[in-house]
């Protein structure tokens, strides 16, 4: 059992250690759901909330604008010592592949079959937390909350449990 796993395997790789592993994610834990792909996605949500901001930040928005431009020469630079570095090698390549390897932007998923601990506020007014088995797609994108990080503490993985087995309310840790 592996707790608050972030992302490191292909979809492929993931699903045949179910037999074997088995993730737990509270709620909006963000470090499940961090990777390459997820990471540029945040990015992006966030360059066009900025985009979508009004003039009276346009000092700020050119600022981050030099800042994506120096970013994205930074990037081309990276990805052309890379390519660079494959060109030169000279060594033998195996025959077939040793393991599964990503593309650096393909999404990664946590490993075995994923439990989600969420928070739910039943009819009665009493937030618990309930489990639930979650499939991969659900970490194709990192939810922006307020307990993003937090739910990222064991503290708050403890509470979830107890609750979620208990029955009893999800008492916030703090």
């Amino acid at each position: 059992v592996c707790y608050a796993t972030p992302g490191c395997m292909t979809e492929g790789l993931a699903k045949k250690c179910s037999p074997y592993v088995t993730t737990v994610v509270f709620d909006d834990d963000f470090i499940p759901r961090c990777g390459t792909h997820t990471l540029l996605g945040l990015h992006n949500e966030l360059v066009d909330v900025e985009n979508r901001l009004p003039s009276l930040v346009s000092g700020y928005v050119a600022e981050r604008i030099r800042a994506q431009e120096f970013n994205k020469e930074l990037e081309n630079w990276i990805m052309e010592k890379l390519a660079q570095r494959t060109r030169n090698k000279v060594a033998e390549k195996p025959p077939e592949p040793i393991a599964e390897l990503p593309n650096p932007h393909s999404q990664l998923y946590p490993a075995g079959k994923i439990i989600h601990l969420y928070r739910n506020e039943g009819a009665d007014g009493v937030v618990r937390a309930e489990a639930v088995y979650a499939n991969n797609s659900f970490f194709n994108h990192i939810e922006v909350s307020p307990s993003m990080v937090s739910d990222h503490l064991l503290a708050f993985y403890i509470a979830g449990l107890e609750s979620a087995t208990s029955g009893n309310a999800c008492i916030d840790p703090w």
